[in-house]
C-alpha cells in the first residue's frame, strides 16, 4: 500500500441553501489515504455520499506521512485506511 494525498471535487446531488440565503453546489475536500493504486477510486467513492466526484478536477499525489506538516500528522488516525480528512470547502456555481 502507498500513501496518497487527494483533493476531491464533489458536485452535490442537490444544491444546499446556506444561512445567508446563498446556495452551494459543490465542495472540495482533502483526504490522506493508504491504498493500492487500483483501489484508490473505490475507496474515495465510499466516502462521498452527498454527490458525485468530478474526477477531471480531482488531484492525487503520493505523500509520505512523515513528510507532512506537524499539524496534519497530529490529526492523522494511525492504522486507518483514511488517515486524514479535511472539512468541506463549499462553493457556488450561481452567478450573482
Amino acid at each position: 500500500m502507498k500513501s496518497y494525498w487527494v483533493t476531491v471535487h464533489v458536485r452535490l446531488r442537490e444544491p444546499l441553501a446556506t444561512g445567508d440565503g446563498s446556495v452551494v453546489t459543490g465542495y472540495f475536500r482533502v483526504f490522506g489515504i493508504w491504498s493500492d493504486e487500483e483501489n484508490l477510486c473505490d475507496t474515495l467513492a465510499t466516502e462521498i455520499r452527498d454527490g458525485s466526484i468530478d474526477w477531471s478536477d480531482t488531484t492525487c499525489e503520493l505523500k509520505n506521512l512523515s513528510q507532512m506538516p506537524e499539524n496534519i500528522r497530529q490529526l492523522s488516525v494511525a492504522d486507518q485506511q483514511i488517515w486524514y480528512s479535511s472539512g468541506r470547502m463549499f462553493y457556488s456555481d450561481a452567478e450573482e
